[in-house]
């Protein structure tokens, strides 16, 4: 199977990520895959390369305009499928001379966020028309019908993101370790500074557990994005410039995550979460926001510990709790919950989906 993937950027983040995740598996099938970025950088470039992808540039940071003019003079044949990925890329892939289009949705909020509902939606149905769409999570399918972001008659498939862990970690085999200072409370996020991951709910619950609690606490952030001044603003008015650290983006992960001993994740909504997946992989204590899609993620059975969505004295409350319950339960239970998530068993489940639609346009 020829297999296109449209995607607005390569740079690291949670639908790029997994899309790497996908397309390593793909290939493992057999499968020839090429990828389009078109704007931003490209972090992952040679990490799509080395799995045996071809990334195409030539549509890389053109106009919209130009990008929509050449795709229309590309060649696709009938058994080629054309996988889009966030918003650019759908209206990109959309006037692609192909019969064979899908996409996936990644967000779990409105289609174009600073656009208007009522013109979101209508974008979204436009570009949708006929085809089919994965959600990747049972919140995100709900959202889209509930958001009319597709239309009625849209056949939406649930495929949830898939998690190699062995890949995540690499060669490190020591999970349950933090190499700093076991004196002190390191908590942390891994995030995009911007207004779904509700940051500033995060630093206000530090200053609370250091308000409740003798224990010395340290924050990591690392992450970029709109809220970077914003939030160092914050930080400053609560006197925490001692204790929170902003790192920016970082290329490695797991070396992250195992800096910390609780990471916590503060999002107002979320499509998924990919970084609860690469949390629960390194056996970090995990507090999240009370949402349904970190429910779906991590269960309700003690993988993870879970406060009132932007109340920062409950984050602190919870903080506190994890300090004084030092059971390691929650490992088997992280275990469990990354078992539903195997990158193997969610690339077969979108090859099923790929031979629908082949099977759909050719009858």
């Amino acid at each position: 199977m020829r297999i296109n993937h449209f995607i607005t950027t390569i740079s690291r983040g949670g639908a790029e990520n997994q899309l790497l995740i996908l397309v390593a598996e793909q290939v493992k099938l057999g499968h020839s895959v090429k990828v389009f970025p078109l704007k931003s950088s490209l972090d992952l470039e040679l990490d799509f390369q080395k799995i045996g992808a071809e990334v195409d540039l030539q549509l890389y940071k053109k106009k919209l305009l130009t990008q929509v003019i050449k795709v229309r003079n590309m060649k696709f044949s009938d058994r080629e499928i054309i996988h889009a990925h966030l918003p650019q890329a759908e209206i990109v892939a959309h006037f692609a001379k192909c019969r064979n289009k899908l996409s996936t949705r990644h967000y779990g909020g409105k289609f174009y966020p600073k656009f208007p509902k009522i013109l979101s939606s209508w974008i979204s149905r436009f570009l949708t028309r006929r085809k089919t769409v994965i959600a990747i999570s049972q919140y995100v399918s709900e959202y889209l019908i509930m958001s009319k972001e597709v239309n009625s008659s849209i056949q939406i498939k649930t495929v949830k993101y898939g998690f190699n862990i062995k890949n995540f970690l690499g060669d490190s085999d020591d999970r349950l370790t933090r190499k700093v200072n076991p004196n002190i409370l390191v908590c942390g996020t891994l995030a995009r500074l911007s207004p779904e991951k509700n940051l500033e709910t995060l630093i206000r619950g530090i200053y609370e557990f250091k308000r409740m609690d003798y224990q010395p606490v340290a924050l990591y952030i690392f992450g970029e994005g709109p809220e970077k001044n914003k939030l160092t603003s914050l930080v400053e008015d609560l006197e925490l410039t001692s204790e929170v650290t902003f790192y920016g983006k970082t290329n490695e992960p797991a070396k992250a995550l195992l800096s910390l001993d609780l990471f916590i994740l503060t999002s107002i909504f979320e499509g998924f979460g990919m970084v609860l997946l690469e949390a629960m992989a390194t056996h970090r204590r995990i507090i999240a926001s009370d949402i349904p899609t970190f429910k779906e993620i991590l269960g309700a059975d003690g993988a993870a510990s879970f406060f009132e969505v932007g109340n920062p004295k409950d984050l602190a409350a919870e903080i506190s709790k994890c300090v004084r319950e030092a059971s390691k339960d929650y490992y088997s239970l992280q275990e469990i919950q990354l078992s539903k998530y195997e990158s193997s068993s969610m690339a077969q489940k979108i090859s099923e989906v790929y031979l629908e639609v082949l099977g759909k346009n050719e009858s």
